[in-house]
C-alpha cells in the first residue's frame, strides 16, 4: 500500500499533507482555547473545528476527482460554444443589416449564460483555496506568468 500512497500523492499534489503553518489543524488555535475557561464553550469550538475539517476533506476530494475535472471540461467547452455562437450570430447580423429581433434575445441568453459560467469559475476558485489553502494559488504559479 504505501507505493498507492506515494503515486496518489504525486498524481496529486494538493491532497499530500500541509506544509506550511497557515494551515488548519484538528484543534482550535491556542488563543481561542486560552481565552475561554469553559469547558462547554471549548467542546462547541472544537466540535465545530470537526466539522470545518471533515468539510474541507470532502471539498478537497471532490475537486481532485475525475468527475469534477470533466464538469470543468464541459462548462469551459459550453462557455466556449456560447461565445462562438454569440460571433457567428452578430456576423450573421451585420452581413444582413436587418435581422428579426429574436437574435438580440438569443444574444443576450447567451451573455446571460457566459455570466453564469464565469460566476460558476469564480465558486470554484473560491473553493479550491479554502479547501487546499494559497499554496494552490502558488503551486501553478508559472503558468500564470507571475514573477516574484
Amino acid at each position: 500500500m504505501p507505493s498507492e500512497a506515494s503515486s496518489s500523492s504525486s498524481s496529486q499534489p494538493l491532497l499530500s499533507s500541509p506544509q506550511h503553518d497557515d494551515e488548519p489543524t484538528d484543534s482550535p488555535p491556542s488563543f481561542i482555547s486560552h481565552a475561554s475557561s469553559n469547558n462547554e464553550s471549548h467542546s462547541h469550538l472544537s466540535r465545530w473545528s470537526k466539522i470545518h475539517n471533515v468539510c474541507r476533506g470532502r471539498v478537497k476530494g471532490f475537486l481532485s476527482s475525475r468527475a469534477q475535472h470533466y464538469t470543468v471540461l464541459g462548462l469551459v467547452s459550453f462557455d466556449l460554444l456560447g461565445i462562438f455562437a454569440d460571433i457567428i450570430i452578430n456576423l450573421y447580423q451585420c452581413d444582413e443589416g436587418d435581422t428579426d429581433p429574436k437574435w438580440n434575445d438569443v444574444r443576450e441568453g447567451l451573455g446571460i449564460a457566459g455570466l453564469v459560467f464565469s460566476c460558476l469559475f469564480l465558486v470554484e476558485l473560491i473553493a479550491s483555496i479554502w479547501a487546499f489553502g494559497w499554496r494552490f494559488v502558488f503551486l501553478f504559479h508559472p503558468c500564470y506568468g507571475i514573477s516574484g
